[in-house]
């Protein structure tokens, strides 16, 4: 009902060889991947964000993951509180995977909750 073809919440991500020389890790777990689209969803949860150093190796991993060919859209959860949010995320991703954006009506609700659900929300 989405559109999506698929996402895999914590899915690893494989280092290809050849771009092994410009990062530090092997593989990378993703909090959630659209694989077709080689898109990353990483969710920044506040209190495992505010560790000392913690923004430093954030940025280094999304640049990683971005250097070995995936596009990273980041959200937290003051991203996720409303509906309106989530259509946003929803037409954010779209605008990342090159998919036509949809008009949300009122009976696309279940739609909307269906995305919370398998973000993990």
């Amino acid at each position: 009902g989405l559109g999506y073809r698929s996402f895999v919440p914590n899915a690893k991500i494989d280092v290809p060889r050849a771009k092994s020389n410009l990062v530090t890790g092997h593989y990378y777990l993703a909090d959630i991947l659209f694989a077709h689209h080689r898109i990353v969803l990483e969710y920044d949860s506040a209190l495992h964000h505010e560790e000392p150093g913690r923004a430093v190796r954030d940025r280094r991993r999304r640049n990683e993951v971005e250097l070995i060919g995936y596009k990273v859209l980041s959200v937290s959860s003051a991203d996720l509180t409303s509906l309106a949010s989530v259509n946003r995320l929803d037409a954010q991703i779209r605008e990342m995977a090159g998919l036509p954006q949809r008009a949300w009506d009122a009976d696309d609700r279940s739609r909307r909750i269906s995305l919370m659900r398998g973000l993990g929300l």
